[in-house]
């Protein structure tokens, strides 16, 4: 199918926090000929998805990175001021006062309501199919599609990770008497489990490894911090009786018995790339070998990717962690954004 537009000089698939701040970096000269995509333009995941989960970052640390955006430099970032500046907020918070700092910038820009069916590479430009039949042309693009929780292939009813964090979505589907295993106990398996500890009546956190939550206190580099920590202590002091902590690693066959008990489980093993077809001819791009380096997808290929699906990644103590957080996102295009520009 034909091209239907003049080509952009930028395309940024991804309407979420990363888009709108990949958006808040582009220079003047840019804006009026680039283009964002996304399904909704509601702001993301963080406000469709997870906008019940408190940040791991406080108040004032997003405020400081906000400020590293030229944009918005000694703005006075909205909804966040109103809080202390060592609280932590809802996600939905902080992801509100970007989509208004960036709702003018992105009117400078051409917006398509659509989703991304498959990306061509054609003599150094970019095919864009979107789900409308409609193709758009760019010279580069930026990735900014986001992820999806990972799940087990148990078969035990699943209540989705969405939910689950959603103590009053969560109700709809437990009650007194039912009996939920989660699987995964970092921040959001911590949280899923105070939350089932209120609404049924037992409650199993399976984990793999020698302790069931590493804290970020402990030099943990993905520890867990903050609300999520405080419960970790809870259940480790006993404070929450009906949970009980079992280990894969060492009573598998446990946890495989007391799982034909279960009503449901909960999967909160981590995140995956959301998927979309990229391509050069023959060659179909795995998107999981992104340059974490250059936030390009691959040498000479005119994509950057960012956000949660391509984080920068940090070496630690022999072992490759992935900085997913505000702040990382934005250190992380400070750093890639002038090759791109």
């Amino acid at each position: 199918m034909a091209a239907t537009e003049t080509p952009f000089k930028v395309c940024i698939i991804g309407g979420g926090i990363c888009g709108l701040l990949a958006a808040a970096f582009l220079p003047d000269s840019v804006l009026g000929e680039a283009c964002i995509i996304d399904p909704t333009f509601f702001g993301g995941d963080l406000i469709e998805k997870w906008c019940c989960v408190k940040s791991n970052t406080t108040v004032q640390q997003i405020i400081d990175a906000l400020d590293k955006v030229p944009r918005f430099k000694h703005l006075l970032i909205p909804y966040l001021h109103e809080y202390p500046a060592g609280d932590i907020v809802l996600l939905r918070v902080i992801a509100q006062a970007i989509k208004d700092l960036a709702g003018p910038i992105l009117k400078q820009m051409k917006r398509s309501v659509a989703t991304v069916q498959e990306i061509t590479i054609k003599e150094g430009k970019t095919e864009i199919l979107l789900d409308s039949g409609r193709m758009i042309l760019a010279e580069k693009v930026i990735l900014c599609t986001g992820v999806q929780p990972r799940v087990l292939a148990y078969d035990v009813p699943c209540i989705p990770l969405e939910i689950a964090l959603d103590s009053g979505r969560l109700e709809r589907y437990v009650k007194k008497g039912q009996c939920v295993m989660v699987f995964g106990l970092s921040h959001s398996g911590t949280l899923v489990l105070a939350n089932l500890a209120k609404l049924c009546s037992r409650v199993y956190g399976v984990y793999k490894g020698a302790k069931p939550f590493l804290f970020a206190r402990d030099d943990e580099y993905d520890g867990i911090k903050q609300e999520a920590a405080a419960i970790a202590d809870s259940v480790l002091a006993g404070g929450i009786p009906s949970c009980t902590l079992l280990s894969l690693t060492e009573s598998e066959n446990d946890v495989k018995r007391i799982m034909n008990y279960c009503d449901y489980v909960v999967y909160c093993v981590g995140f995956k790339q959301k998927g979309l077809n990229i391509k050069n001819g023959d060659i179909n791009f795995d998107l999981s070998a992104y340059n974490s380096v250059t936030a390009q997808l691959a040498d000479g290929v005119p994509i950057w990717c960012y956000g949660a699906g391509f984080p920068n990644k940090t070496d630690y103590k022999g072992k490759t962690h992935y900085d997913v957080g505000i702040p990382s996102f934005i250190d992380y295009m400070l750093r890639t954004f002038p090759a791109l520009i």
